[in-house]
């Protein structure tokens, strides 16, 4: 009886593991697809999928590489006093714009009117002593040709002589010197620029240690930037050999813009790169010179500048949603002239004009699934929407129905 129980539950049991591996068997084949056979009859069995499909927008463009830096000032002074005094009048208001020569501040000048008066009144003294000398040296020179002086007596006038002009030279030097000294107490804007702030007020005793205030020049200003020795080399060769216009004039195309800007509204040139590479970054620091007349821009401020980074040439574009990754490439979805769709592995370009550039493994006939891509499985049929790749006027691209 033991026999018989034991024998009707293995029974059951093989069974039951037969069920169970028939199940797991029929899951698997499910998810995986199935057999090929299976998978047609899958395909086929319900509507293809609609997606939507663009050819992709060729355009003649130039790639831009961009860059971020800051603005400096052409040239930047802190005005300090030259001679020391008490600050007499200040003439322009702060921030002002100023010409160059325009009178800034005025140190009371009396003591130094009154040094001025007082080394011309010693030059004429000495100018008179000059005089003397002279006639004195005639009179010698007249007395020893009758015998009645010795020749010493007229090398002594000489001497003399010699010793009143000497002292006419050091007493215009002295002239000079006040005169300059006047001269110092306006200080006056040394080129055209905008002013800070006062950083002194009128009765303060100032010197050439004290800071008036400073003065840069706007116009034209720098956007000083920083660029990798691999960019530079590139660069470099491309202009060598005439494959890149040359950046030194406007016409090289680059361009400065605000943070705020869409638009690159400031032409500029490539005036200044240093002759070294900093071994810690590995960068170059690089300058561009652009115009300011509007005086919009100020030394500090953040901005970019971009550069052309190749000739102009009909660029393959798609939009950014349209490209798919897995671990290794970058891929676009195309559907074919029966309607199946067909996997493409792409080289992809940086972004112009909100689209993505395509730089190899797509046709400008392809038609590119920009919608849908869910829906889509390789080698499986769909039911295409055509439709057309578009710039939106400011630049966006867009895809609007044909």
């Amino acid at each position: 009886m033991r026999q018989l129980v034991l024998l009707v539950i293995v029974a059951a049991v093989g069974v039951t593991a037969y069920v169970f591996r028939s199940e797991l068997t029929s899951t698997f084949m499910a998810g995986s697809g199935g057999t090929p056979a299976e998978q047609a009859g899958a395909a086929t069995s319900g509507p293809a999928p609609t997606v939507t499909v663009a050819t992709p927008l060729v355009r003649e463009l130039v790639e831009w590489d961009e860059f971020s830096g800051r603005f400096e000032a052409l040239e930047q002074v802190e005005l300090r006093a030259r001679v020391s005094g008490y600050l007499d009048r200040v003439e322009v208001s702060d921030g002002a714009h100023v010409d160059e020569g325009e009178l800034l501040f005025v140190i009371d000048q009396r003591p130094f009117r009154l040094a001025l008066e007082q080394a011309e009144a010693d030059l004429a003294s000495v100018q008179a002593d000059v005089d003397f000398a002279r006639r004195e040296l005639d009179r010698a020179n007249d007395l020893v040709q009758r015998n009645a002086v010795s020749r010493s007596v007229v090398d002594e006038r000489i001497r003399e002589l010699a010793a009143s002009e000497a002292a006419v030279a050091r007493a215009q030097v002295l002239v000079q010197r006040a005169e300059l000294d006047l001269e110092f107490t306006e200080i006056r804007a040394p080129f055209p620029g905008r002013l800070s702030d006062s950083r002194v007020d009128v009765g303060n005793l100032v010197d050439n240690t004290t800071v008036l205030t400073t003065i840069v020049r706007t116009d034209p200003i720098e956007f000083e930037f920083d660029v990798t020795e691999d960019v530079l080399l590139a660069y470099t060769r491309a202009i060598t050999t005439g494959e890149l216009p040359s950046l030194a004039d406007e016409s090289g195309g680059a361009a400065v813009r605000l943070v705020d800007e869409q638009a690159w509204t400031y032409p500029a040139r490539i005036s200044f790169v240093d002759n070294v590479v900093d071994a810690g970054s590995g960068t170059v620091r690089v300058r561009a010179t652009l115009n300011n007349t509007d005086g919009l821009v100020l030394p500090g401020q953040f901005g970019y500048i971009r550069i052309p980074g190749s000739p102009n040439y009909p660029a393959v574009l798609v939009p950014e949603e349209a490209i798919a990754s897995d671990q290794a490439n970058q891929i676009l979805l195309t559907v074919n002239a029966d309607n199946v769709v067909e996997p493409r592995i792409v080289r992809v370009g940086p972004r112009e004009y909100g689209l993505r550039i395509i730089r190899d493994g797509l046709e400008p006939e392809d038609r590119v699934i920009v919608q849908g891509l869910m829906r889509a499985r390789p080698g499986q049929p769909v039911s295409p929407e055509t439709t057309t790749i578009e710039l939106w006027p400011n630049g966006d691209p867009s895809a609007g129905a044909s």
